[in-house]
């Protein structure tokens, strides 16, 4: 900063390593970037700027917003990192498809209203999100179909509030019976997806007790196939394949039981 708000800035010093929240609007930003001094960074705006690509965010594991709104963003990436996020703002970018997204499980609101999305089914990974109140998604290509609104209300089950308007449960009941043979397979994909999310966390809580004993990876394969990586010939040998792997599989089920 210059002038008066240079003068404080020197006198008082900014820690940055502090700093909650920053917001960087209209500056012509063309790149996200030198962000990872900001350890307690929880809000972060960085709207009505020229960024083209969402990257270098990692070190932000505490942010809770994010708004990348009124931009130039062609691609939902490199989000990973960000599972505190519960505000996500995309509005106004050039973004075609939802993916990338999965790590997300906090997310609260998501904005993703006037992009290029030109299939209304593509909102469909939203489901995934367990706590996602509220969406906005006007002005995309697909709002011009009046059936839009209508999958999004009876899709996305949890969603409380659709560009801003609650959902009554009658705007769900009509979608239901437009599209009750897409909602059935998002049912049973949805079914078959939360039962590997409870077997991963079943996995993950026994992991995290058998380490308390320091026998962590005893209980399934990790063991066995870490020896194996480390023994060529091993490799080689169940490369012949035939009766030989049927041999091995029962081996796997006895040496596990032990």
């Amino acid at each position: 900063p210059t002038e008066e708000a240079g003068r404080l800035f020197a006198e008082e010093g900014v820690h940055l390593d502090e700093a909650p929240i920053v917001r960087l609007e209209f500056q012509n930003i063309l790149r996200i970037d030198h962000l990872w001094m900001l350890k307690s960074l929880r809000k972060l705006t960085l709207a009505h700027n020229l960024i083209e690509k969402i990257e270098n965010l990692d070190q932000l594991t505490g942010l809770n917003e994010l708004d990348l709104s009124f931009n130039k963003i062609e691609k939902i990436e490199n989000l990973e990192a960000l599972a505190s996020l519960e505000v996500l703002t995309l509005f106004h970018n050039k973004i075609r498809k939802l993916e990338n997204m999965d790590t997300l499980e906090n997310l609260l609101v998501f904005s993703i209203g006037d992009n290029f999305i030109e299939d209304f089914k593509e909102m469909s990974y939203l489901r995934r999100f367990r706590k996602l109140r509220s969406v906005s998604f006007k002005g995309n290509p697909c709002c011009d179909d009046p059936m839009t609104y209508q999958f999004l209300k009876s899709a996305l089950t949890r969603v409380t509030y659709l560009d801003y308007k609650l959902v009554s449960e009658d705007d769900r009941e009509t979608g239901r019976a437009v599209f009750r043979g897409i909602l059935r397979k998002l049912d049973e994909a949805d079914e078959k997806t939360e039962k590997e999310r409870v077997a991963r966390e079943e996995y993950e809580a026994r992991v995290k007790f058998y380490a308390l004993s320091f026998v962590e990876y005893l209980s399934g394969p990790e063991l066995l196939e870490s020896m194996f990586e480390k023994d060529p010939d091993g490799s080689i040998l169940l490369k012949v394949g035939g009766e030989l792997l049927g041999f091995y599989e029962q081996y796997l089920k006895i040496y596990y039981v032990i």
